[in-house]
């Protein structure tokens, strides 16, 4: 698959012009590549902000695919497996972890605390003959030093490690095309995997809220299409989808 690469020093996001290059591609060989040095207007899942902060590493990749080849459930998986990938070469990857459905988490150095390191969103356009595409949103907190006391995350230099963005490009670029190439039962059985969901206590949050819902869950498969399927005490299930945020113990 070929690449274009646009880099920008400021903008609103890196999806939003990722899909303005991709409309002017007509294949499903050419990706797009839209990196920021910073950017003002991030999105996150349920129409929420993400928290844009300096020194950080902005990137979306667009491309045009078969959804009976690469179904829009494996894009997201995609995207966490390919963070989660990049960051297994720089950190420990025992102190990362993979948190349904699209946050990457890092150990905070000589504590057993995890804190959110990276973020996904993925995005979506049909177009015809079972055609789409479909934009990863990626941030990884690289650079930056201190967050809000409201934000718990952490980044790559307060892991003490100097990671230059150019690398995170190059790097990350490599593996997700990888990923986009790979059979689809592949993809699925490696994020599954990586999840570590087995006897966790999961707690749903209102997105209205933000508070635990009372109930707690127990998982009791990941269904083919990547949803959760969850019972709590009294056996009742429910479908945890990509669009319910939930809590769990990252330990």
């Amino acid at each position: 698959m070929k690449i274009k690469y646009f880099n920008y020093n400021i903008l609103k996001s890196t999806n939003d012009i990722a899909f303005k290059h991709i409309l002017n591609v007509n294949d499903t060989d050419t990706a797009i590549v839209v990196t920021a040095n910073e950017q003002t207007a991030g999105r996150g899942r349920n129409n929420k902000i993400w928290f844009d902060g300096t020194n950080n590493f902005y990137y979306s990749i667009g491309f045009k695919h078969s959804t009976k080849k690469l179904p829009l459930y494996l894009i997201q998986m995609i995207g966490g497996l390919a963070v989660y990938n990049l960051l297994s070469e720089i950190l420990e990857e025992d102190n990362i972890r993979l948190k349904f459905p699209n946050d990457i988490y890092a150990k905070e150095n000589n504590k057993n605390i995890f804190k959110k390191i990276s973020g996904i969103i993925t995005e979506h356009i049909f177009i015809q003959n079972g055609i789409c595409t479909s934009i990863i949103g990626i941030g990884i907190n690289n650079k930056q030093k201190k967050f809000p006391n409201d934000i718990d995350a952490i980044s790559l230099v307060n892991l003490n490690k100097n990671i230059e963005n150019d690398y995170l490009i190059k790097r990350l670029t490599e593996i997700l095309l990888v990923l986009i190439q790979e059979e689809k039962e592949n993809i699925f059985i490696l994020w599954k995997n990586k999840l570590k969901l087995k006897n966790k206590k999961i707690y749903i949050i209102d997105n209205q809220t933000g508070q635990k819902i009372k109930d707690k869950f127990i998982l009791k498969t990941i269904l083919d299409d990547g949803r959760l399927l969850v019972s709590n005490n009294d056996n009742n299930t429910k479908i945890i989808d990509n669009g319910d945020s939930i809590r769990y113990d990252l330990l």
